[in-house]
């Protein structure tokens, strides 16, 4: 609890409770901040092993067809073209499991980063409701320094006047 001592007399700042829960509040909002942005590295980082799983089997998938259609074109049985038409199929299949989680991931990044979005939107409004708190503190403590030297003043005018009336 903080005082302000001015000669025999004390004040405890009358928000000061609440200027510690503003302090908490920004806490608090902070480490969700940092949670949130964790999770959005990690999003992201499913968002490009995804991609990059999309990608090498895209490319896997061009070799195959190439290699299909020159197996094809040389001539090979009606069960070997079937077989490698099987192959192919099996290939897109994957494929579109592959977009699906890559759909997925980014989805989930996107999520992710909303959610971040929000914690930091908090981080601010915590921070404005202390600084705001923290200004009242300031002039608070101005106003009771004001007060102070006033009763000094007036305090030491007392002395004098009654030491001029001693005399």
């Amino acid at each position: 609890m903080e005082l302000l001592v001015s000669g025999a007399m004390t004040r405890a700042y009358p928000l000061g409770a609440a200027r510690t829960l503003r302090q908490v509040a920004l806490d608090e909002a902070t480490h969700e901040l940092g949670q949130r942005s964790a999770e959005v590295v990690v999003a992201q980082e499913a968002v490009d092993r995804a991609e990059a799983a999309l990608r090498a089997h895209g490319e896997r998938t061009e070799v195959a067809r190439a290699r299909e259609a020159s197996l094809d074109s040389a001539g090979r049985s009606a069960a070997d073209m079937v077989l490698g038409r099987d192959y192919l199929r099996r290939l897109d299949e994957e494929e579109r499991r592959l977009v699906d989680d890559t759909l997925r991931s980014q989805k989930g990044r996107l999520d992710a980063t909303a959610r971040e979005d929000e914690a930091r939107t908090r981080v601010a409004e915590a921070r404005a409701a202390l600084e705001a708190v923290e200004q009242h503190r300031e002039r608070w403590l101005a106003e009771q320094s004001r007060a102070a030297e006033a009763r000094e003043e007036a305090e030491a005018e007392d002395v004098v006047a009654s030491r001029h009336r001693e005399h």
